[in-house]
């Protein structure tokens, strides 16, 4: 199955205080991470964010700017699935730095023609590190139409799966599907980054 790879990347940041996607870590940025693990799975990859941004423009991947407006990565998801060239495509935020080919090709492989394969864990649904075919293009819309920004709800329209993985199976789980969210994050995964 050919797959594109969807970068999130138009948030604010704004517990950060900068572009979380261009922090360095280990010697590449955040969103530099998140793609060469990406393009081992990838047919290509898109960046959803501004497009007028210098930075994601100097990344050599295609930067899509939302159709909506201010409608959160809903709408980013949205407007990259309209755009990919591929059936499918596996969605993940740029702040994932530890992310592996393994979890997300063990995602695309359970995924049997649903319309969303989304991580669970502890109950809890990763909407963010998944993948969604162009089906779920409709219900977005809908969703982003009515107001509803909520990437879990608009699930409820689609046929979709959880992918449930048990974090004592895989060696430092928490670590590998860590978001950098602030600047304490920022600090623990510069020092796991070390380990």
């Amino acid at each position: 199955m050919e797959i594109t790879g969807i970068i999130l990347a138009g948030g604010k940041s704004t517990r950060m205080g900068c572009d979380k996607a261009f922090l360095d870590l280990g010697g590449l940025r955040l969103i530099e991470k998140v793609a060469k693990v990406l393009s081992l799975v990838c047919r290509e990859i898109i960046i959803s964010g501004n497009s007028q941004d210098e930075q994601l423009n100097t990344l050599g991947y295609p930067v899509i700017e939302d159709i909506h407006a201010n409608c959160g990565p809903l709408a980013g998801i949205y407007t990259c699935l309209s755009a990919a060239k591929t059936q499918y495509s596996f969605v993940t935020a740029c702040d994932m730095p530890f992310i592996e080919e393994n979890i997300i090709a063990r995602i695309i492989r359970e995924a049997n023609g649903f319309d969303a394969a989304v991580m669970k864990h502890r109950e809890c649904l990763e909407p963010l590190f998944s993948l969604y075919s162009k089906n779920f293009i409709p219900a977005a819309e809908k969703s982003i139409i009515t107001g509803n920004y909520s990437v879990t709800a608009t699930l409820k329209q689609v046929r979709w799966k959880p992918i449930v993985f048990h974090p004592q199976e895989i060696p430092f789980f928490d670590r590998k599907i860590m978001n950098i969210n602030n600047p304490y994050d920022y600090h623990l995964a510069k020092r796991l980054e070390i380990k």
